[in-house]
């Protein structure tokens, strides 16, 4: 790519600038192709370079503010400072929707997949064919539960045995809490995103499937 005029003052600047439009180019191609598995390759791209240009912005802070505690203390307050993505988006959980609708069908699964945002909303929900009808509403759950309580419905379940702090939660927020397997928080540098909840397999089977999708995330965010 050819580097812009100006480069050499500012090198974050000059970067930040150009991917953005890299960015915004390739919004306008993947509007333009119909070629499904292609089309989430290069959505997949875009949210790679979203997190880049954010790195980038967090490196400018760091670089511009000389005294390092203050820069890390601009850094960690970044949900204010909108330096970091603070909720998942309608985008992302589609493609997250699809990358699990993949995966499952590798291990011949048929589930339901819901993503609440970190207010525990629901923002997507789809279910694949020949899935459980009840997966629908235990997938939901599952969101909400992993994102209102911040934590995963398998780390629940040892918290809700008798005797334990949590006994009896499942019966609390309208019977919308889940004590099995299959939600799991969606977190980013520390700062919960939402919820995602898996439902059709057994309590094992959608556990792993809802930790490989929370990884997955993970990894459409890193841009190393």
């Amino acid at each position: 790519m050819e580097l812009k005029e100006g480069r050499e003052s500012n090198p974050v600047g000059s970067i930040y600038r150009e991917l953005a439009e890299v960015e915004d180019r390739l919004k306008e191609f993947t509007a333009s192709v119909n070629d499904s598995q292609l089309n989430e390759i290069l959505t997949e791209a875009q949210i790679k370079l979203d997190t880049a240009r954010l790195h980038i912005v967090e490196a400018a802070v760091r670089t511009a503010l000389k005294d390092t505690s203050l820069s890390d203390s601009l850094i960690e307050n970044r949900q204010d400072k909108k330096l970091f993505p603070d909720n998942i988006s309608l985008k992302q959980a589609l493609w997250l929707t699809e990358q699990l609708k993949e995966e499952a069908e590798r291990l011949g699964m048929a589930v339901v997949i819901a993503i609440a945002d970190k207010a525990a909303r629901p923002i997507t929900v789809q279910s694949m064919e020949e899935a459980y009808i009840a997966s629908f509403d235990i997938a939901l759950n599952k969101a909400f539960t992993s994102a209102a309580l911040k934590m995963s419905t398998s780390e629940l379940k040892s918290l809700s045995q008798p005797g334990k702090e949590l006994y009896g939660i499942q019966n609390t927020n309208e019977g919308k809490i889940v004590i099995f397997g299959g939600g799991e928080p969606l977190i980013y540098k520390d700062t919960l995103l939402g919820g995602l909840g898996v439902s059709g397999g057994t309590e094992s089977q959608d556990s792993a499937l809802a930790a490989y999708g929370k990884e997955k995330l993970k990894e459409a965010f890193s841009w190393i």
